[in-house]
């Protein structure tokens, strides 16, 4: 399958009712993004000593007009579009995609600044983009990118964008296919795995870069994050379903489902989320 073709049959998996967005991942960012709307919402009537211009959010929450957001491996804006409907400006979110066909696509939201290139580079990248080689971000948002990345990207990457937040009251949030993947036999096959192929749902394949719950964890504190929130979510599992930091405590709970007949594998929108702030002061 060529490039093209399975770009076209990507976007046309992305944008349909069974994509693995409309099962789980838009679910999860919902979740994630009314927790985070709830904290800063309280942060800024809270601490804020001057009138900040404020705009009205989906979840009945205020944030700031300039709220911006850098949204990682964005293929067609779907992050970036959930974010409009919240409310925020699309002028304000930076959306950096490796695909231009998919940044090119349809489907992607109007007005919201597009970025060409590795977000492995997204230093440069941004500095190529704006003249303000420190401008900051509120949120981060990364769907579906790490899992394609190696370990050490991954941090690298994270390492970059630790530089563009904005002390604590920033966020990441990043969703990932479920490091458990269905075909491992056990939990001592899971953490030898570097790496696995793949058929996708809209029959492309993809080179998953295999981490464990751990070494995610682990790559954000390198990167000079901290991790505050964890979580799993899949057609069996629901996304308020908390298994925390350890994998073989997640994966007695799978074993669990398993034995009792809830699934025979995992389904393809298994998937693990984690929230974090930066760490430390950079300012």
């Amino acid at each position: 399958m060529t490039m093209e073709m399975d770009t076209h049959e990507y976007v046309k998996y992305a944008h349909s009712q069974n994509s693995a967005w409309v099962r789980t991942e838009g679910r999860i960012f919902d979740y994630l993004f009314s927790r985070f709307y709830k904290d800063r919402f309280n942060y800024l009537n809270n601490e804020s000593k001057v009138n900040i211009p404020k705009i009205k959010t989906a979840f009945g929450q205020t944030l700031p007009e300039d709220f911006s957001v850098l949204d990682l491996g964005t293929a067609t804006g779907r992050v970036a579009t959930r974010m409009i409907e919240y409310g925020v400006r699309p002028r304000n979110i930076v959306a950096v995609d490796i695909d231009l066909a998919k940044l090119d696509d349809s489907h992607f939201p109007i007005d919201v600044q597009k970025i060409h290139g590795d977000v492995v580079n997204i230093s440069e990248l941004l500095s190529n983009k704006f003249r303000d080689s420190r401008v900051n971000f509120e949120l981060i948002t990364a769907n579906m990118l790490f899992h394609l990345l190696t370990y050490d990207d991954y941090v690298s990457c994270l390492s970059q964008v630790r530089n563009h937040v904005r002390e604590y009251r920033s966020r990441l949030m990043m969703v990932v296919p479920h490091p458990l993947r269905e075909e491992l036999e056990s939990i001592r096959e899971y953490h030898s795995q570097k790496s696995t192929t793949e058929t996708a749902p809209w029959g492309g394949r993809i080179n998953y870069q295999i981490k464990t719950i751990q070494d995610y964890v682990r790559g954000l504190r390198e990167a000079g994050f901290t991790t505050t929130f964890i979580g799993t979510a899949g057609v069996e599992i629901g996304e308020d379903s908390r298994l925390f930091l350890h994998d073989e405590a997640v994966w007695s709970e799978l074993e669990r489902y398993r034995k009792t007949g809830h699934h025979t594998k995992l389904p393809h929108c298994f998937r693990l989320w984690l929230v974090a702030t930066p760490s430390g002061d950079l300012f």
